[in-house]
């Protein structure tokens, strides 16, 4: 038994008490012992409000708090709910709370019969029949992408004890006759057939949803594509960092071991890394159109190893506005990938043309006001050692280009927000650690969690009035 048991035995035990209509969806075979990477729950939506008073209790209770959350539609309150122990311990806890199972606010299982087939573990909590756990991990996977190879035989497995309830979940959404084409499918295990067709099934899904239920599932589609819309406005979940320092600090290995770190993995539904650049493809080919190949390739150019003599000033300028207006498109993709909680980490970013020698003859309020322009990271970390010690590891450089360019990241932890030093002459658990604290601070400090917090808060007190 782990430390999560504890939380999630009481939170189970409290819904049970105030007969809140939930169920765990699927991979709770080893729960609450062992954890998956979330734990998916289904709450009848009429009931989501108690349901959120009773999870923030349970939690202060044991220890827990809300760090963040990764919402899908707002309106339902539907996303992943971080929890982290107050200990500090970096023990995370993510519940997936669904009220609605759609796919793109269509729904692909009748909820109505999924709530009356529910039944109690032998552990204390409600789980669905085997039936409905199959249908699950199928359209989870293969509605909303691919089915995973480790699910296929827990599919079958779940299908062969239960095919009666299989089929009359999926009779509302798509119809009989496609119900048991589906399951002819999975029971031949024709999976390439299957994924090949899912073009097939979202029709019919679509068309048995507009001819059913026409005004509801308008209804659905509002709330759907608006809640989209405004997770892409105001993500509240994913975060964007880079590391700045001299050449030689430790950038692309405290980066990537970051990205491999369990921490990141859990906290974060998605990762990207990105090296110095976003490329933007239309704006490449622009510039072979204008015969400007070179700025294409400034970057084969800054990390040659040779004496390197600087721009002039005029060219220094162009490149710093064509490399201004790259970074300033990628506005777009930051905020994408926000909105699906993801982690961006750029390794190198506009901040480091500004320690190149290629550009000191560039204005520095040109820089510094691309800088202020382009997308704004939630976390600038310089790594920073001596220039002696960075010598040492990466002997390129000269101790006093090291030296200056180290001027120069302290010029920008004092020029820019939300910017952060850590001493890398700790170990690399230390460091890591630290540049975990900065995320979890961060996520900590959201309006949004904030707001949700208040929100549901706000329910708890309406109830008891």
């Amino acid at each position: 038994m782990n430390d999560h048991c504890p939380f999630l035995s009481s939170l189970f035990q409290n819904l049970e008490n105030e007969k809140i209509t939930y169920c765990v969806l699927k991979n709770f075979e080893k729960l609450p012992e062992e954890l998956p990477r979330d734990v998916d729950l289904w709450i009848e939506k009429y009931e989501i409000k108690r349901f959120f008073r009773i999870l923030l209790q349970v939690a202060e209770l044991q220890g827990w708090e809300l760090l963040t959350c990764a919402l899908r539609m707002k309106h339902y309150k539907m996303g992943e709910y971080y929890f982290i122990q107050r200990d500090q311990s970096k023990s995370l806890c993510v519940i997936d709370v669904s009220s609605f199972l759609h796919r793109r606010g269509i729904s692909y299982l009748d909820e109505k019969y999924l709530s009356q087939k529910l039944f109690r573990h032998e552990k204390g909590f409600y789980v669905p029949p085997s039936g409905i756990v199959a249908a699950t991990l199928i359209f989870r996977g293969a509605l909303m992408g691919k089915i995973k190879e480790e699910q296929k035989p827990d599919i079958i497995a779940h299908l062969k004890n239960d095919q009666e309830t299989f089929l009359k979940a999926l009779e509302r959404p798509f119809g009989n006759k496609t119900a048991h084409t589906i399951l002819d499918m999975v029971k031949a295990e024709k999976w390439e057939e299957y994924q090949k067709d899912i073009h097939i099934l979202h029709r019919a899904l679509f068309r048995r949803a507009i001819t059913h239920r026409p005004f509801f599932q308008l209804k659905q589609w509002i709330i759907y594509y608006s809640g989209r819309l405004k997770t892409y406005l105001f993500p509240s979940h994913g975060l964007f960092a880079v590391f700045i320092g001299p050449d030689g600090s430790g950038k692309t290995t405290t980066a990537k071991a970051l990205l491999e770190s369990d921490f990141i993995n859990k906290l974060f539904r998605r990762k990207e890394y990105f090296y110095r650049r976003f490329y933007v493809s239309w704006l490449k080919r622009m510039a072979y159109l204008i015969k400007r190949e070179n700025l294409i390739q400034l970057d084969a150019r800054i990390d040659k190893d040779e004496k390197i003599i600087p721009l002039n000033a005029l060219k220094a300028t162009i490149y710093v506005l064509y490399l201004g207006l790259e970074f300033f498109l990628g506005h777009y993709t930051i905020r994408k990938e926000k909105a699906n909680a993801a982690i961006v980490i750029f390794d190198r970013y506009y901040y480091d043309y500004l320690l190149f020698e290629d550009f000191v003859k560039c204005p520095r309020w040109v820089l510094f006001f691309i800088a202020k322009v382009i997308p704004r990271p939630d976390a600038i970390i310089y790594l920073k050692n001596t220039p002696e010690v960075i010598h040492s590891r990466k002997q390129e450089k000269s101790i006093e280009e090291i030296r200056r360019q180290s001027e120069i990241c302290e010029e920008i932890v004092r020029r820019l927000p939300n910017t952060f030093i850590i001493d890398t002459s700790l170990s690399p658990e230390g460091v890591e650690e630290k540049i975990q604290k900065i995320i979890i601070d961060n996520l900590k400090e959201r309006k949004a969690r904030k707001k949700l917090i208040e929100m549901i808060n706000k329910w708890a007190l309406s109830e008891r009035e």
